[in-house]
């Protein structure tokens, strides 16, 4: 088996890390940012330089929307005192990036990560729930500072607050934690008509109906993220969110969330943040049209 070199040695693979932090947003107006993922899958097959640079130049022929604005919404900076009350705002990328960017140089990617994603409010966000912590894990796993910053940026310019999810102690909820994950979607979340308007047989483009379903059913959501019998190792709980992905015959995005978050976890992660990655599921679930389940195994 040939071991292909660190792809940051890649000259087509670095210019693309330079690009996307100095040139491209990670979205805007539901376009998204693949490039680097694409690149570094390519090179990871052996597909050689000329392809990858041909790749590259067709790519970023179509990314001119996602171009960062050259004048910035703020004339200041984000500083650590006043970065989360712009949480949400999509015309702040930029500012996002400077402030991780200063952050990462500063205390370095293992402490950023760790105030502000694992122990912070990042790794709760549910507003784009699913290509951050793809482009997180690739940052995470080949150690490249520019991608970790990217994550975090796009992250906390899409943020939407999760908190929801967090079951007051005065509320009645019911039994909760007894079901698999599978056995929720299948038994629960498949029959169940007050989804049905947010299906993928509505006209309305995926985004659309996903904030209209948070919107007008976060108590019925809730009450299917508890009925989840998370298992007490977290990776035994990602594995379990993975293989119910693929049950779901979903080949691309939500698969490599799932195993982005196998590799963005850390034993520091709360369980709140399983409940977060399981409510992606269950929403990509019901956004798709809730398509047949295949049986569950691990």
């Amino acid at each position: 088996m040939t071991i292909l070199p660190d792809p940051r040695q890649n000259a087509i693979i670095l210019k693309a890390i330079q690009d996307n932090s100095l040139l491209y947003q990670m979205e805007y107006k539901h376009h998204q940012n693949h490039l680097l993922y694409i690149l570094i899958r390519l090179y990871e097959l052996g597909v050689s330089n000329g392809e990858l640079k041909k790749v590259y130049g067709q790519s970023i022929q179509k990314m001119d929307m996602l171009r960062i604005p050259e004048v910035p919404k703020l004339a200041l900076p984000l500083y650590e005192n006043n970065w989360f009350n712009h949480l949400g705002d999509k015309d702040l990328y930029s500012s996002f990036l400077q402030f991780f960017d200063h952050q990462i140089s500063v205390h370095g990617t293992r402490h950023t990560l760790e105030r502000f994603f694992y122990q912070g409010p990042l790794s709760l966000t549910i507003g784009s729930h699913r290509l951050p912590i793809v482009h997180l894990a690739l940052g995470i796993k080949y150690e490249i500072p520019q991608v970790i910053a990217q994550a975090l940026s796009f992250l906390a310019s899409s943020f939407r607050d999760s908190s929801f999810l967090l079951c007051p102690s005065h509320v009645d909820e019911g039994p909760m934690g007894y079901l698999t994950a599978h056995e929720i979607l299948v038994e629960q979340v498949q029959v169940d008509p007050r989804f049905r308007p947010f299906s993928a047989s509505v006209q309305q483009p995926i985004q659309v109906r996903y904030e209209k379903m948070l919107k007008s059913t976060q108590e019925l959501l809730r009450k299917y993220v508890y009925l989840w019998q998370i298992p007490k190792d977290k990776g035994e709980a990602l594995l379990e969110l993975g293989v119910l992905a693929r049950q779901m015959g979903e080949k691309d995005i939500l698969v490599k969330t799932t195993e982005a978050m196998s590799v963005v976890h850390d034993k520091t992660c709360s369980v709140e943040v399983l409940r977060v990655q399981f409510l992606n599921v269950i929403c990509w679930y019901i956004l798709q049209g809730r398509p047949r389940v295949t049986s569950y195994s691990i």
